[in-house]
C-alpha cells in the first residue's frame, strides 16, 4: 500500500488598510524604492529592545512569506510576520523632512 502526501498550503491573508496607513508622501518614496529595487513590498518588523521598547524596521521585499500578514494601503504592499502583528495596529508610516535630514518616521497617533 503506498502512502499519499499530504501538502497543506497556506494561503496569504489580506487584512483591510485600517491596521496601519501610509501617508501619500510615504507611499510615493515606498513605490519609488520598490521600482528601484524590482521588489513586490515592504517589510514591517517589530523588535523589543532590552528596556522592553518596541522599535520597527522596513525593509523592501520580492515578495511575502506564507506566514506573513499582508496589509496594502495607497498601492504599497505590507508585509507584517506573525511576531510583529500585535505591534503594528494603528500606525502609521509617514515620511519626514527636518534640519537634520529626511526619512520614515513609524508612529501610532495619539499613542
Amino acid at each position: 500500500m503506498s502512502e499519499k502526501k499530504r501538502t497543506v498550503k497556506k494561503t496569504l491573508q489580506v487584512l483591510p488598510s485600517e491596521m496601519m496607513t501610509i501617508t501619500a508622501e510615504a507611499a510615493e518614496k515606498i513605490k519609488n524604492a520598490l521600482q528601484r529595487y524590482s521588489a513586490s513590498g515592504v517589510r514591517i518588523q517589530a523588535k523589543r529592545n532590552e528596556t522592553g521598547a518596541v522599535s520597527f524596521s522596513l525593509d523592501v521585499e520580492d515578495k511575502a512569506r506564507l506566514d506573513d500578514l499582508v496589509l496594502e494601503d495607497r498601492g504599497v504592499k505590507l508585509f507584517v510576520d506573525p511576531s510583529s502583528t500585535q505591534h503594528v495596529q494603528g500606525l502609521e508610516i509617514r515620511y519626514i523632512t527636518t534640519e537634520k535630514g529626511s526619512g520614515f518616521s513609524i508612529v501610532k497617533p495619539g499613542g
